[in-house]
């Protein structure tokens, strides 16, 4: 099949109502997302783990990376809610390959010494990273096993720690060897990969685009807060998305601030730095597999959820007493055990959005959902450093952010727990 072919793929739909799926169906759609995400991933990384050496070529304050990653964020939850008509008309894997090349692209205006060129690269940042979520979720709840549903959700989450990770390892060390012509190059080519790859199943996970006769899109298009008034539609779900909101505060600051605080405030080298937060990454990626597996076993994402609020807690508070007498293999281990409680929860979250939302809107309610998760992603990012310039103390403002994920803890025991799955899927 062509890349623009009008030629109906088979969707699950189609494949339960024929009675064709097979057992081991799901997992070219698995791991056309995973990588999809991944790859998206390392794209909006390339902002903190870039970030000291943007500050030292344009001038910026530290809290500059704070705001360009609130932008991105930002971003994604406008095109994010803006995508439901893309999705529907051009399938979820189309839709996302198309935005993940686009915000390739963007990251080669980074360098210039213009205000415009860091602003446009967020905007498309978050071009490429926004419909990313919604989209898998239509097809991982389509496509994925009930009894290890949570587990496939946190698998396809995993890949933006995995993202991370890479951007961690590859991009301090390419951009202070190569220049940004480097980390343009190799971001752009893991764009076309992800890009190529999932176009091999694509056929497969993208539901058929809608005929003439079918109800127009336009709606969909035009009203960016339907997605959010669909989480109405189920037991539970405004509260669930508040809960992730308040977990994406702590963790976005983690995201955009880690590197900065380690180099900046703790004196670390960027090296160093680095590898922190590449394990903060690979403790994420362990994290949100093993959260989707007990979460399983239990039939229930919200103990995982308080588990994961209570480990944010103190990670925050941890961090902001953190002293580079530590020493490097202590502070790697804190950065693991940073992501494997502060990121964890996301796959299971979005496993209990999809779990209780009801038979096709999965897509809209993980938009709605993942809209309050962003949220926080633009606040936390965005608030901490507004914090941080006023008070010019990083452990006093890490400290402080500890109130959030206390939030979320305390909103989660009002979540009621035993709901029926009410999402379909190919397989019983």
């Amino acid at each position: 099949m062509s890349w623009w072919s009008t030629a109906e793929p088979r969707s699950a739909d189609r494949m339960a109502e024929t009675g064709t799926a097979r057992p081991t169906a799901w997992r070219g759609p698995v791991a056309a997302v995973i990588l999809l995400q991944t790859a998206a991933a390392f794209i909006l990384h390339s902002l903190p783990t870039t970030g000291p050496a943007l500050i030292a070529l344009h001038g910026w304050s530290e809290s500059v990376i704070g705001y360009l990653m609130a932008l991105a964020m930002a971003s994604s939850i406008v095109f994010m809610l803006a995508s439901g008509g893309a999705v529907h008309r051009f399938g979820p894997i189309r839709c996302v390959q198309v935005c993940l090349l686009v915000s390739a692209a963007g990251l080669a205006l980074l360098p210039f010494a213009t205000w415009t060129a860091p602003v446009a690269t967020a905007v498309l940042i978050g071009f490429g990273y926004g419909p990313a979520t919604p989209a898998a979720s239509d097809i991982l709840q389509r496509f994925s096993p009930p009894r290890h549903r949570a587990f496939i959700f946190s698998l396809k989450q995993a890949g933006v720690p995995l993202g991370g990770v890479a951007a961690g390892l590859l991009l301090p060390w390419l951009v202070t060897d190569y220049g940004w012509a480097g980390v343009t190059a190799l971001t752009g080519a893991v764009a076309v990969a992800a890009t190529l790859f999932a176009q091999v199943s694509r056929a497969r996970s993208d539901l058929p685009r809608p005929s003439s006769g079918a109800p127009s899109t336009g709606r969909r298009r035009v009203r960016l807060v339907e997605p959010i008034l669909t989480l109405r539609s189920g037991p539970g779900l405004p509260v669930l998305a508040g809960v992730g909101g308040c977990l994406a505060v702590t963790q976005g600051v983690f995201n955009a601030f880690l590197i900065a605080y380690l180099t900046i405030d703790l004196g670390l080298a960027f090296s160093v730095a680095g590898a922190v937060f590449s394990a903060m990454q690979a403790g994420g990626f362990i994290g949100r597999l093993a959260f989707g597996w007990v979460a399983d076993r239990l039939g229930s994402g919200i103990a995982v959820v308080r588990i994961a609020a209570a480990g944010s807690i103190g990670s925050a508070l941890v961090l902001s007493v953190a002293e580079p007498e530590w020493g490097t293999t202590i502070l790697i281990g804190l950065g693991a055990t940073i992501g494997i409680v502060g990121a964890g929860w996301n796959g299971v979250q979005l496993s209990e959005i999809a779990r209780r939302s009801p038979p096709g809107a999965v897509s809209e309610t993980a938009a709605g959902a993942t809209t309050f998760v962003f949220a926080g992603f633009v606040c936390g990012p965005a608030g901490f450093g507004l914090a941080l310039a006023q008070l010019g103390s990083f452990p006093a403002v890490l400290a402080g952010l500890a109130v959030v994920p206390a939030l979320a803890l305390a909103l989660s025991f009002s979540v009621p727990r035993h709901t029926p799955n009410q999402g379909p899927s190919v397989f019983p």
